[in-house]
Protein backbone atom coordinates (compact mmCIF):
# COMPACT_ATOMS: atom_id res chain seq x y z
CA UNK A 1 0.00 0.00 0.00
CA UNK A 2 1.04 3.25 -0.97
CA UNK A 3 -0.16 6.95 0.18
CA UNK A 4 0.24 9.75 -1.71
CA UNK A 5 -1.30 13.52 -0.67
CA UNK A 6 -1.76 16.03 -2.62
CA UNK A 7 -3.62 19.65 -2.93
CA UNK A 8 -5.69 20.92 -5.54
CA UNK A 9 -3.26 23.33 -7.25
CA UNK A 10 -0.92 20.65 -7.35
CA UNK A 11 -0.26 20.12 -10.91
CA UNK A 12 -1.36 16.69 -12.55
CA UNK A 13 -0.62 13.83 -13.68
CA UNK A 14 1.80 13.21 -10.97
CA UNK A 15 4.92 10.35 -11.51
CA UNK A 16 3.73 6.92 -9.26
CA UNK A 17 5.99 4.18 -9.09
CA UNK A 18 5.76 0.89 -7.23
CA UNK A 19 8.35 -2.15 -6.99
CA UNK A 20 6.30 -5.14 -6.16
CA UNK A 21 5.52 -6.83 -9.25
CA UNK A 22 0.99 -7.12 -8.94
CA UNK A 23 -2.34 -6.09 -10.04
CA UNK A 24 -3.01 -2.57 -8.42
CA UNK A 25 -6.14 0.24 -7.78
CA UNK A 26 -5.58 3.40 -7.04
CA UNK A 27 -8.47 4.99 -4.52
CA UNK A 28 -8.58 9.31 -4.23
CA UNK A 29 -10.25 11.11 -0.82
CA UNK A 30 -10.31 13.78 0.69
CA UNK A 31 -12.22 15.04 3.82
CA UNK A 32 -16.57 15.45 2.96
CA UNK A 33 -15.97 14.10 -0.29
CA UNK A 34 -17.14 10.52 -1.63
CA UNK A 35 -14.15 8.60 -2.60
CA UNK A 36 -13.28 7.03 -6.13
CA UNK A 37 -11.19 3.99 -7.18
CA UNK A 38 -9.41 3.59 -10.42
CA UNK A 39 -9.58 0.83 -12.54
CA UNK A 40 -7.09 -2.06 -11.81
CA UNK A 41 -3.82 -1.72 -13.45
CA UNK A 42 -0.88 -4.52 -13.75
CA UNK A 43 3.01 -3.39 -12.63
CA UNK A 44 5.18 -6.50 -14.40
CA UNK A 45 8.51 -7.74 -13.60
CA UNK A 46 11.48 -6.23 -14.97
CA UNK A 47 14.96 -7.02 -16.38
CA UNK A 48 16.88 -9.39 -14.17
CA UNK A 49 19.44 -7.30 -12.54
CA UNK A 50 20.58 -9.25 -9.44
CA UNK A 51 20.95 -11.97 -7.55
CA UNK A 52 19.76 -12.85 -3.58
CA UNK A 53 20.05 -15.40 -1.23
CA UNK A 54 16.46 -16.36 -0.32
CA UNK A 55 16.99 -19.54 1.97
CA UNK A 56 20.21 -18.78 3.74
CA UNK A 57 22.74 -21.36 4.49
CA UNK A 58 22.66 -22.90 7.29
CA UNK A 59 26.03 -24.26 9.59
CA UNK A 60 26.22 -27.83 10.23
CA UNK A 61 29.47 -30.48 10.97
CA UNK A 62 32.70 -30.80 9.07
CA UNK A 63 31.74 -33.70 5.99
CA UNK A 64 28.21 -33.23 6.76
CA UNK A 65 25.52 -32.49 3.81
CA UNK A 66 24.17 -28.87 4.94
CA UNK A 67 20.97 -28.14 4.09
CA UNK A 68 19.61 -26.61 0.58
CA UNK A 69 20.51 -22.84 -0.52
CA UNK A 70 18.20 -21.11 -2.69
CA UNK A 71 19.49 -17.82 -4.91
CA UNK A 72 17.05 -16.13 -6.78
CA UNK A 73 17.56 -13.88 -9.79
CA UNK A 74 15.39 -10.50 -9.39
CA UNK A 75 14.59 -7.41 -10.95
CA UNK A 76 16.14 -3.71 -9.59
CA UNK A 77 12.72 -4.21 -7.31
CA UNK A 78 13.13 -7.48 -5.60
CA UNK A 79 10.62 -9.16 -8.10
CA UNK A 80 11.68 -12.42 -9.28
CA UNK A 81 12.51 -12.75 -12.05
CA UNK A 82 10.72 -15.86 -13.48
CA UNK A 83 11.30 -16.40 -17.19
CA UNK A 84 15.34 -16.64 -15.77
CA UNK A 85 17.71 -19.56 -16.48
CA UNK A 86 20.92 -17.64 -15.67
CA UNK A 87 23.87 -20.21 -14.89
CA UNK A 88 24.37 -19.60 -11.14
CA UNK A 89 27.87 -20.36 -9.20
CA UNK A 90 28.06 -19.99 -5.65
CA UNK A 91 31.54 -20.06 -3.76
CA UNK A 92 32.39 -20.46 -0.47
CA UNK A 93 35.10 -18.12 1.20
CA UNK A 94 37.41 -19.62 2.93
CA UNK A 95 37.52 -21.95 -0.34
CA UNK A 96 35.66 -26.03 -0.39
CA UNK A 97 32.45 -25.33 -2.44
CA UNK A 98 31.97 -24.01 -5.78
CA UNK A 99 28.87 -25.72 -7.89
CA UNK A 100 26.78 -24.81 -10.48
CA UNK A 101 23.00 -24.59 -10.99
CA UNK A 102 21.34 -23.39 -13.90
CA UNK A 103 17.94 -21.56 -12.48
CA UNK A 104 14.17 -22.50 -12.84
CA UNK A 105 12.07 -19.94 -13.09
CA UNK A 106 14.36 -17.71 -11.97
CA UNK A 107 15.49 -19.62 -8.72
CA UNK A 108 18.57 -21.83 -8.46
CA UNK A 109 18.64 -24.70 -5.82
CA UNK A 110 21.96 -25.50 -4.33
CA UNK A 111 21.56 -29.44 -2.67
CA UNK A 112 24.33 -31.84 -1.79
CA UNK A 113 26.61 -28.64 -0.37
CA UNK A 114 29.37 -29.88 2.27
CA UNK A 115 32.71 -28.44 4.05
CA UNK A 116 35.38 -30.40 5.80
CA UNK A 117 37.03 -27.74 7.56
CA UNK A 118 35.78 -25.97 10.58
CA UNK A 119 35.30 -22.40 10.69
CA UNK A 120 33.22 -19.51 9.95
CA UNK A 121 32.39 -19.06 5.84
CA UNK A 122 29.78 -16.96 3.38
CA UNK A 123 28.76 -17.81 -0.04
CA UNK A 124 28.76 -15.63 -2.81
CA UNK A 125 26.33 -16.29 -5.65
CA UNK A 126 27.74 -14.80 -9.51
CA UNK A 127 26.37 -15.18 -12.85
CA UNK A 128 27.22 -13.21 -15.93
CA UNK A 129 25.50 -9.43 -16.20
CA UNK A 130 24.04 -9.78 -12.58
CA UNK A 131 25.18 -8.30 -9.60
CA UNK A 132 26.53 -11.00 -7.31
CA UNK A 133 25.08 -11.93 -3.71
CA UNK A 134 26.49 -12.74 -0.70
CA UNK A 135 25.26 -14.95 2.02
CA UNK A 136 25.19 -14.55 5.82
CA UNK A 137 27.68 -15.89 7.26
CA UNK A 138 27.27 -20.04 8.89
CA UNK A 139 29.62 -22.21 10.72
CA UNK A 140 31.49 -25.73 10.00
CA UNK A 141 31.89 -27.10 13.28
CA UNK A 142 34.48 -30.11 14.34
CA UNK A 143 32.67 -34.02 13.72
CA UNK A 144 32.78 -36.67 16.15
CA UNK A 145 36.90 -37.03 17.95
CA UNK A 146 38.50 -39.65 15.48
CA UNK A 147 42.03 -39.55 16.09
CA UNK A 148 44.75 -38.25 17.42
CA UNK A 149 47.62 -35.96 16.09
CA UNK A 150 51.12 -34.13 17.16
CA UNK A 151 50.73 -30.74 16.61
CA UNK A 152 53.99 -30.12 18.85
CA UNK A 153 56.76 -32.78 18.29
CA UNK A 154 59.72 -33.85 20.79
CA UNK A 155 62.29 -32.03 20.41
CA UNK A 156 66.29 -33.34 20.86
CA UNK A 157 67.54 -33.14 24.05
CA UNK A 158 70.28 -34.03 26.44
CA UNK A 159 69.63 -37.28 28.43
CA UNK A 160 68.52 -36.55 31.95
CA UNK A 161 66.81 -32.91 30.80
CA UNK A 162 63.52 -31.76 30.58
CA UNK A 163 62.11 -32.02 27.26
CA UNK A 164 60.30 -29.19 25.72
CA UNK A 165 56.41 -29.46 25.88
CA UNK A 166 54.81 -31.92 23.98
CA UNK A 167 51.36 -31.48 22.29
CA UNK A 168 48.71 -33.87 20.85
CA UNK A 169 45.37 -32.77 19.82
CA UNK A 170 42.19 -34.72 19.56
CA UNK A 171 40.88 -34.35 16.14
CA UNK A 172 38.36 -35.53 13.75
CA UNK A 173 38.65 -37.48 10.43
CA UNK A 174 38.91 -34.44 8.57
CA UNK A 175 42.22 -32.84 10.83
CA UNK A 176 39.56 -30.09 12.80
CA UNK A 177 40.51 -29.99 16.56
CA UNK A 178 37.25 -31.13 18.72
CA UNK A 179 37.57 -28.80 21.24
CA UNK A 180 34.99 -30.37 23.54
CA UNK A 181 37.33 -33.23 23.99
CA UNK A 182 38.45 -34.05 27.07
CA UNK A 183 39.83 -37.25 26.67
CA UNK A 184 42.63 -38.94 28.66
CA UNK A 185 45.46 -39.46 26.46
CA UNK A 186 48.41 -41.81 27.32
CA UNK A 187 51.97 -41.15 25.66
CA UNK A 188 54.74 -44.35 25.74
CA UNK A 189 57.97 -43.66 24.26
CA UNK A 190 59.52 -46.49 22.16
CA UNK A 191 62.30 -47.72 23.60
CA UNK A 192 60.43 -47.60 26.58
CA UNK A 193 61.16 -44.56 29.19
CA UNK A 194 58.01 -42.69 29.29
CA UNK A 195 54.17 -43.72 30.21
CA UNK A 196 52.18 -41.13 31.42
CA UNK A 197 48.66 -39.72 31.15
CA UNK A 198 47.05 -36.13 30.39
CA UNK A 199 43.64 -35.40 30.09
CA UNK A 200 43.12 -32.96 26.64
CA UNK A 201 41.59 -29.70 28.10
CA UNK A 202 39.52 -28.03 24.87
CA UNK A 203 40.66 -30.34 22.66
CA UNK A 204 44.51 -30.28 23.72
CA UNK A 205 46.92 -32.67 25.57
CA UNK A 206 50.11 -31.07 26.84
CA UNK A 207 52.82 -33.45 27.68
CA UNK A 208 55.48 -31.38 29.99
CA UNK A 209 58.58 -32.36 32.05
CA UNK A 210 59.22 -35.22 30.03
CA UNK A 211 62.73 -37.15 30.73
CA UNK A 212 64.49 -39.02 29.48
CA UNK A 213 68.12 -41.00 30.93
CA UNK A 214 69.41 -43.11 28.07
CA UNK A 215 70.91 -41.95 25.12
CA UNK A 216 69.61 -43.07 21.66
CA UNK A 217 66.63 -42.38 19.49
CA UNK A 218 63.05 -42.31 20.11
CA UNK A 219 59.50 -41.82 18.92
CA UNK A 220 56.49 -41.18 20.78
CA UNK A 221 52.96 -42.79 20.74
CA UNK A 222 49.90 -40.99 21.58
CA UNK A 223 46.59 -43.38 22.15
CA UNK A 224 43.28 -43.05 23.75
CA UNK A 225 40.15 -45.20 24.15
CA UNK A 226 37.80 -44.92 20.70
CA UNK A 227 40.52 -43.08 18.94
CA UNK A 228 43.34 -43.74 16.10
CA UNK A 229 46.87 -43.45 17.46
CA UNK A 230 49.62 -41.54 16.63
CA UNK A 231 53.60 -41.93 16.60
CA UNK A 232 55.79 -38.81 16.73
CA UNK A 233 58.74 -38.10 14.61
CA UNK A 234 61.43 -39.68 15.86
CA UNK A 235 64.15 -37.51 18.14
CA UNK A 236 67.64 -38.22 19.83
CA UNK A 237 68.58 -38.15 23.08
CA UNK A 238 72.73 -37.50 23.37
Amino acid sequence: TEIYTLSLHDALPICLSLNPAGTYTLTATSSGLTSATSNSFTITVGPATQLKFTTQPVGTTAGSTMSSVVVTVEDAGGNTVTSSTASITITSSPSGISKTVSASSGVATFTGLSLNTAGSYTLTAASSGLTSGTSNSFTITAAAASQLKFTTQPANTKKGSTMAAVVVQVQDKYGNKVSSSSASVKLVSSPSGINTTVAAAAGVATFSNLVLNTSGTYTLTASSSGLTSATSNSFTIQ
